[in-house]
C-alpha cells in the first residue's frame, strides 16, 4: 500500500496496486501517450501546441478566414483572472482562479468573440463560464465544431 501526504500531513492519494512503485522515467514516458479523460487529443500545428484536434480545426479555419479578409484578427490562448489571489480568515494563501480562452477573434465589423472549442462542456468549466460573463461582462461562446465557429463568426449556413 501507498500513502501520499501533503507537507501538512494531510493525505492526498491512498493505493495499494504494486505498479505505483515504477521508476521517474517510465512514468514520464507513460504520461506523454496519456490521453484526456473524454478522449480529447492533443496536436500540433505551425509549431502551436493544441489541447484538442477541435481546437486546432478551429485554428486553421480562423487562419483561412483571416486571409480571406473574412475577419480582421485573432488571438490564442488569452488569459483572464476571474478572481483575484487572497488569504482566507485562516490565514492560508488561496490562488487566483484563472481562465485561458482558446480565442479572442475580431471580425470586420470590429466585434469581439471569446470563443472556447469543446467537444464536452464540463461542470468546472460552466462555473468558469459563469465566473468570466459575470466579472467581464462578455458572452463567452462555445463552439463544439468547425462549422459552428464559422457560424458564429460569418452567420449563414
Amino acid at each position: 500500500m501507498t500513502i501520499n501526504r501533503y507537507s501538512d500531513g494531510r493525505i492526498y492519494k491512498v493505493s495499494a496496486r504494486s505498479d505505483l512503485h515504477e521508476s521517474a522515467t517510465e512514468k514520464s514516458s507513460k504520461d506523454k501517450d496519456r490521453k484526456h479523460k473524454y478522449g480529447a487529443q492533443a496536436s500540433v500545428y505551425d509549431n502551436i501546441k493544441f489541447d484538442s484536434k477541435l481546437e486546432m480545426k478551429c485554428y486553421i479555419a480562423l487562419k483561412q478566414m483571416k486571409r480571406a479578409n473574412l475577419i480582421k484578427d485573432f488571438k490564442l490562448q488569452v488569459p483572464y483572472e476571474l478572481q483575484e489571489k487572497y488569504v482566507n480568515v485562516n490565514g492560508k494563501k488561496i490562488r487566483a482562479i484563472n481562465y485561458v480562452s482558446d480565442f479572442v477573434i475580431e471580425n470586420n465589423n470590429g466585434y469581439i468573440f471569446i470563443v472556447d472549442c469543446k467537444g464536452m462542456v464540463l461542470q468546472y468549466f460552466k462555473l468558469k463560464k459563469k465566473l468570466f460573463e459575470y466579472k467581464y461582462k462578455e458572452i463567452l461562446y462555445i463552439v463544439k465544431s468547425v462549422s459552428e465557429l464559422h457560424k458564429l463568426i460569418i452567420g449563414g449556413e
